[in-house]
C-alpha cells in the first residue's frame, strides 16, 4: 500500500518536486504513479494507493490522515485477521534531538534524517494493530539506514508500545532489487548516497534486517 499518493488542489510544485525536476505536483503524481506500477510490473503484489497528501505540500499533518491510514488497516484486517503487516522501522538521523545537537548533526552532513511519512506511518498503524491477532513486522529501510541504523528505534518503540521485538534477517537477491528499484528513475539520483546509487546492486545490503512485534503480557506492557 502506497499512503501519500494525493495532488493538492489546486497543483503546485513541493521541494521534492523541484528537486526531481518536476514542474509542479499534476506533472508528479502521475510520473511517480507510473514508476510504482513499472516496479512491481510482472509480480504477484497487489497494489493499494490512498490519496493522502506528502508533507512537501502541506506544513503538517491533519488528524484525517492518521484516521484514513487506521481505517484502511481496519478494512484490510477485516478480511485478514491474523495476518502480517510490515512497516518501516524509522531508520535514519534521529530528529528527537535537541536543537543545538541537530545543529552538530548538520555540520557533521548526518544524512539521511528519518522520513517523517515513515514514522507516522508507523506509529498509527502500530496502534491500530495494538489489539488485533495481526503480527507486525518492522523492516530497516534503504537508504536511511546510512543516516542511523533501526535497532536503537526499534528498542525505544517497543518500550513505548507494550511490544516484544524479535530480531531476524533475511538474504537480498541484490540483482533483482535493484532492476525494481531502476524503475523509480526520477528519484534515484536524489537519494543515494555516497556509497552508490541505489539502482547498483553492490550498494545495496546482502542481508535486510526485519523486528517481529510480540505483544507482552499486561503485567510487563508499558
Amino acid at each position: 500500500m502506497t499512503l501519500f499518493t494525493g495532488s493538492p488542489d489546486p497543483p503546485r510544485q513541493g521541494w521534492w518536486d523541484r528537486e526531481c525536476g518536476f514542474s509542479s505536483s499534476a506533472e508528479s503524481g502521475p510520473a511517480r504513479r507510473l514508476e510504482d506500477e513499472a516496479a512491481f510490473e510482472g509480480t504477484e503484489h497487489r497494489r493499494s494507493y490512498l490519496p493522502l497528501l506528502e508533507l512537501q505540500y502541506a506544513e503538517r499533518r491533519p488528524r484525517t490522515d492518521m484516521d484514513a491510514i487506521a481505517d484502511e488497516i481496519r478494512n484490510w484486517m477485516s478480511e485478514h485477521p491474523t495476518g502480517t503487516v510490515v512497516l518501516p522501522a524509522g531508520a535514519g538521523c534521529s530528529q528527537r534531538r535537541s536543537a543545538r545537537w541537530r545543529r552538530r548533526l548538520r555540520r557533521e552532513s548526518c544524512s539521511p534524517p528519518q522520513h517523517a511519512d515513515h514514522l507516522l506511518t508507523r506509529d498509527t498503524v502500530l496502534k491500530a494493530l495494538r489489539d488485533t491477532r495481526a503480527t507486525p513486522v518492522l523492516y530497516e529501510e534503504v537508504p536511511y539506514l546510512w543516516g542511523g541504523r533501526a535497532g536503537p528505534e526499534v528498542d525505544r518503540v517497543a518500550a513505548r508500545g507494550g511490544w516484544r521485538a524479535a530480531a531476524f534477517e533475511l538474504e537480498v537477491d541484490r540483482r533483482r532489487k535493484a532492476e525494481r528499484i531502476a524503475a523509480y528513475a526520477s528519484q534515484i539520483p536524489h537519494i543515494s548516497t555516497s556509497l552508490g546509487r541505489l539502482d547498483d546492486e553492490a550498494t545495496l545490503p546482502a542481508n535486510e534486517r526485519y523486528w517481529r512485534l510480540e505483544r507482552r503480557d499486561s503485567s510487563t506492557s508499558s
